[in-house]
């Protein structure tokens, strides 16, 4: 008798859980991600009351008496972050004569463009995944610069090739509230450092992003 009863209260028990996790699995979680061309990032996590914050800031350290002897290529280096970097190595912008810069932009922004299409193809397989991810923030922000002008107006080109494209796909490829997108690619030809900045805030429900995970590996079986 004892021990009917006993299992009656474990099934109880272990009722009550499976409800509380279920209902858990109901509740949106939110993220919050920052990253700028230095890839300097903030993440924040929110689920329930519960807050948790990820960044790579270094204290501030003193300022140190500027090098003379620095010439103004290592200058520039060091003002441009590593994605800027990145980018202008992968598409081989770093220096255009001006007298080329028409016909190597157009094959550089055709190089960007393929890259994008490639990208898009791949993430099309995951759609059921992204339409349960609810977009409330998409800030795209990136400054164009430099001291050659023609590799300035290059990397404008693959930039515009790059992030408007991407956009779209994700506006339809996502649940995106009215005006949470913002892009902003601008050319200027007066500062000497490129910029890029990534602002994003999205909300995901964890039982339909397993729902949508079963159901695209059970396509690809």
């Amino acid at each position: 008798m004892i021990d009917i009863i006993a299992l009656k209260i474990l099934g109880i028990v272990l009722l009550a859980v499976l409800i509380v996790i279920i209902s858990l699995l109901f509740i949106p979680i939110n993220l919050y991600v920052k990253i700028d061309e230095k890839f300097d990032y903030l993440f924040k996590i929110k689920f329930l009351f519960f807050k948790f914050s990820f960044d790579n800031k270094k204290e501030k350290k003193p300022a140190k008496k500027p090098d003379k002897q620095k010439n103004n290529k290592e200058r520039k280096e060091k003002k441009e972050g590593f994605g800027i970097k990145a980018i202008k190595k992968l598409f081989g912008i770093d220096s255009f004569q001006t007298k080329n810069a028409k016909g190597k932009k157009k094959a550089t922004t055709d190089n960007a463009k393929q890259i994008i299409n490639t990208l898009k193809s791949y993430l099309s397989a995951l759609k059921p995944l992204l339409k349960t991810v609810k977009m409330k923030k998409l800030n795209l922000k990136s400054v164009s610069a430099g001291d050659d002008a023609a590799a300035t107006a290059v990397q404008y080109g693959v930039m515009c090739a790059l992030l408007y494209p991407f956009s779209s796909f994700l506006k339809s490829s996502m649940n995106i509230d009215e005006n949470a997108v913002s892009i902003n690619v601008i050319c200027d030809f007066e500062s000497d450092k490129s910029q890029f900045e990534i602002e994003s805030e999205i909300s995901i429900r964890l039982i339909f992003a397993f729902i949508a995970i079963v159901s695209i590996i059970r396509k690809n079986i």
